[in-house]
């Protein structure tokens, strides 16, 4: 009873309007104040300072920072720029460039709103004007977006590594397969709906792309830097993420359209309000998971599974309702922060690997974050797109359906996501 009246009192503040980590706060802290002894509140505040001083977190501000340069020194365009010259004469070619952006720009950024709105901004027009209707293009965009906490650097999937200590450099090789696997299914599902589009092929020139190539190329080097230094063993994740930002800025300043003092100064205001207001969401999950720690929740739920003796595949389609559902209401790192220390233990014991659990958590977070009523791409979509809330998620329905389908993918083929781990992690 105490367990349900935690989770309506943290549905009822969210409803009412309050910030997913306010809620989370005040919730907890409400619970806590009733359930800890008053002489022993500092293990409170000192559960959260040594929770919070993790070398794998310092990863996130870095990405962010990075994709933060990148999408304002114009990075992202000659990204797009390229890959949409690369599949011009293909059927539903703008389309699929859209994806294979948003693909691109997950490698650099980490994040999916982040992704969406770097590509999106550039992309919604250019689709629009090519006669996409609104519609297919905000379900393009809004889908694609989503490749940014698959596709590593994920900052989901250190979230996940830091919370269930996991290695990152395995959650992100374990999410190669499935981010391309995802782009594949995204791109033939646009050529398929294109079928009717009339092609205006364009002669293909050498020179063109290799100029397009050139203009990239810094970007492209950057991309390949990261991941040869994480996979090659030459850096850690967090490593990665400092040397990106190292070199974003190189990029962000050399560029023939260099990023102003005063656009710099704007890009690193921007930059730690994002990480600022993530790691105040990662602080207020922490002291939630220590309440349900408190009541013994994480022991109650192993004891229902075992009890009840579900298989495998029962408890996996218990845990993606749960996750979906979640996912309706809150942002990925709150959810990976909470549900993740619940379910490992349950998860282990019927021998799912953690980190074939922490891929398949990230595509729930997929899901979420094209899911009414707080997904967070749909709110992007908006910034992007200027269509209402309610537009966009009829539009991305269909698109809802194929991350379902996805999802289905990835549970029940586990080697998808740990083939690459296993050649390079003994």
């Amino acid at each position: 009873m105490l367990t349900i009246s935690i989770f309506i009192c943290l549905i009822t503040l969210i409803v009412i309007g309050l910030p997913i980590a306010i809620s989370l706060c005040l919730t907890s802290i409400i619970y806590l104040f009733f359930l800890v002894d008053p002489k022993e509140i500092f293990i409170v505040s000192q559960k959260l300072i040594t929770s919070l001083d993790s070398f794998p977190l310092l990863a996130i501000p870095f990405f962010i920072f990075s994709g933060v340069l990148l999408a304002e020194c114009g990075a992202a365009r000659k990204l797009v720029n390229f890959v949409n010259y690369i599949f011009q004469n293909f059927r539903g070619g703008l389309g699929i460039a859209s994806v294979f952006g948003c693909a691109l720009f997950a490698t650099l950024s980490g994040s999916s709103p982040a992704t969406l709105i770097a590509v999106g901004s550039i992309m919604f027009p250019a689709l629009v004007s090519n006669g996409y209707t609104k519609g297919m293009a905000v379900g393009i965009l809004s889908t694609s977006g989503t490749l940014g906490i698959l596709i590593p650097p994920s900052i989901v999937l250190i979230i996940y590594a830091v919370t269930t200590s996991q290695s990152a450099g395995k959650l992100f090789l374990a999410g190669v397969i499935p981010g391309l696997l995802l782009t594949l299914i995204l791109s033939f599902f646009i050529f398929y709906k294109s079928k009717n589009e009339i092609v205006k092929k364009k002669e293909f020139s050498f020179y063109e792309f290799l100029n397009l190539f050139k203009i990239a190329m810094p970007t492209f080097a950057l991309i390949l830097i990261i991941i040869v230094g994480i996979y090659g063993g030459f850096f850690t994740p967090t490593e990665a993420a400092a040397v990106a930002v190292f070199f974003s800025f190189i990029i962000s300043v050399s560029a023939k359209e260099n990023l102003s003092l005063n656009q710099l100064k704007n890009t690193f205001i921007n930059g730690s309000l994002s990480s600022s207001s993530l790691l105040f969401v990662i602080t207020s999950a922490i002291l939630f998971s220590y309440l349900l720690s408190v009541i013994n929740l994480p022991n109650e739920l192993f004891n229902f599974f075992n009890d009840n003796q579900f298989s495998k595949f029962e408890f996996l389609i218990i845990l993606n309702l749960v996750l979906i559902i979640f996912g309706q209401f809150m942002d990925p790192s709150s959810i990976i922060l909470i549900v993740a220390p619940l379910i490992l233990p349950i998860s282990n014991s019927l021998g799912i690997d953690p980190i074939h659990l922490g891929i398949i958590m990230t595509v729930n977070m997929e899901i979420g974050l094209i899911s009414p009523p707080v997904g967070l791409n749909l709110f992007a979509a908006k910034n992007v797109s200027n269509m209402n809330i309610k537009s966009i998620c009829y539009f991305v329905l269909p698109w809802l359906m194929i991350l379902l389908l996805f999802l289905a993918i990835i549970c029940y083929f586990p080697q998808l996501s740990l083939w690459l781990p296993s050649k390079f992690f003994n």
